[in-house]
């Protein structure tokens, strides 16, 4: 009897211990697979609000059952100019709790604590150090850590746990390996761009198209365009705006193409006789702009970029007749149906300012960044 209950015991203690090495081994494992899932999201080219909205879910999805999280959490920026965490991705926050915590002082509230500290912060419950409440929150914890570059502050993780939980070793572990990647992704990110761009520094650009290298100018202006909306303060409201009036220097500027012949190349007005419904695609619009770039290797468009601590000012010269400005916005309401015209109208709603020189053929707008 004693020795089959040795055995059984035995037994237990084998299985007790190989559960726990598969479970270390899962563990592992995942946090492999989701450390490779926020790399490949710093692989993409998007700006680096919507990766750490991406990466959000990543960690929730992924980590949750882990830190017994409530698929709630949030990602903040430190805005050094204005010194202040920035809320950029969140998930589960009601209106009133995205606008208590769109923008937090160093001190204030638990996050603003860990900016503070740069210190992880683990807080079991709502005690008083949570000095902003939800709405009709349910009891839970936290899981808060600094994301840094060395001892430079980054940006703050926080994850919402259940009540009470205090995490493991493991866990910690773990979490430092989140924020450390997260650092790297908003480093990559701010290389490309912010670092790129420092306040009260100013760079020029020019751009010139060549046949015999191939450049598709319009993918060209593009990416561009992307790149000037990463270094302001809202890249979404900007992109669009950006590449409309690098495109309209291309178009109008280095190839010569009229109001007319773009109406025309893009199949006309919707609606109104003569509409060529084949070519409202833009493909023969885009294969006329190519084929005019090729004749004009040596044309260039000029893009200044200036930052200071109050704003953005960047101009776009490109080396066309340019156009009447005055005209133009005269005739802005027979334009309207016209498929041309609009990235104009697009960019004078968008910028705090924008103006031409007298000739027409330089455009400058202006972002005000409130510095």
């Amino acid at each position: 009897m004693n020795s089959e209950h040795e055995k059984d015991v035995l037994i237990e203690d084998i299985v007790a211990v190989l559960s726990r090495k598969i479970e270390d081994l899962q563990m592992h494992h995942k946090r492999l697979q989701t450390l490779q899932n926020l790399t490949i999201i710093g692989l993409s080219d998007t700006d680096l609000r919507t990766q750490m909205s991406s990466a959000l879910d990543v960690i929730l999805r992924e980590f949750s059952p882990l830190l017994r999280t409530r698929q709630s959490g949030a990602i903040f920026l430190w805005d050094r100019p204005r010194m202040t965490l920035q809320l950029v991705a969140h998930r589960q926050f009601t209106p009133a709790h995205q606008e208590r915590c769109a923008r937090l002082l160093p001190g204030e509230c638990l996050c603003g604590t860990v900016a503070q500290t740069r210190e992880k912060l683990f807080a079991q419950c709502q005690d008083h150090r949570h000095a902003i409440a939800a709405d009709n929150s349910d009891p839970h914890g936290h899981c808060i850590v600094p994301i840094l570059n060395g001892r430079r502050l980054l940006g703050v993780l926080n994850l919402y746990t259940d009540p009470d939980h205090v995490p493991t070793e493991e866990e910690k572990i773990q979490l430092d390996a989140i924020a450390n990647l997260l650092s790297m992704l908003i480093k990559s990110e701010q290389g490309r761009a912010m670092d790129m761009l420092q306040a009260t520094r100013s760079w020029t650009l020019s751009q010139q198209v060549s046949a015999a290298k191939g450049l598709d100018m319009l993918e060209v202006s593009s990416k561009l365009a992307r790149l000037l909306a990463k270094a302001t303060p809202d890249y979404a409201r900007y992109v669009v705006a950006l590449e409309e009036l690098l495109v309209n220097a291309v178009e109008h500027g280095i190839c010569g193409i009229s109001c007319a012949e773009k109406t025309a190349l893009k199949g006309g007005v919707i609606g109104q006789a003569g509409c060529d419904y084949s070519k409202l695609d833009g493909q023969s619009w885009r294969d006329e702009v190519l084929h005019r770039l090729q004749q004009h290797p040596d044309k260039v468009v000029r893009v200044d970029f200036m930052q200071t601590e109050a704003e953005i000012r960047i101009t776009i010269t490109d080396p066309g007749d340019g156009f009447d400005v005055a005209a133009f916005r005269a005739r802005r309401r027979e334009l309207a149906m016209c498929p041309n015209g609009k990235g104009i109208g697009i960019a004078e709603t968008i910028f705090d300012d924008i103006s031409y020189n007298d000739k027409g053929n330089a455009v400058t707008v202006t972002i005000r960044t409130g510095g």
